[in-house]
């Protein structure tokens, strides 16, 4: 299962679950309980979630460096065949790239 939550505030969550895959099935009651339970700070509350059912795959990667010295975590994800709604609901930013970590730390701020 992948979460989104697109806004800040009053959100509705973005939940991507393989609905065809047994270790990626949720109930709607479940998966309401795991959005409201892993919501950020800044959102104070979570309306009913929109769930997607897609197969996706994803890789998280976890960089040992010092605090502050760089990207700490990197997460990829690819979903295969998403329906238009869901991409029009789901628009990451992200930095594409930098010459050296100094250019990253202003588009970090952001992040």
């Amino acid at each position: 299962m992948i979460l989104f939550y697109p806004t800040a505030g009053v959100c509705t969550p973005i939940i991507i679950a393989d609905m065809l895959d047994s270790s990626d099935q949720w109930s709607a009651a479940k998966a309401l309980a795991l959005a409201v339970q892993n919501k950020p700070d800044d959102v104070t509350v979570v309306n009913k979630p929109k769930i997607y059912s897609c197969k996706y795959n994803y890789s998280v990667q976890h960089n040992g460096v010092p605090l502050g010295a760089a990207l700490k975590m990197s997460f990829r994800a690819a979903i295969s065949s998403p329906p238009s709604e869901l991409i029009a609901r789901v628009s990451v930013d992200y930095v594409s790239s930098a010459e050296s970590i100094d250019q990253m730390s202003d588009a970090l701020v952001a992040y």
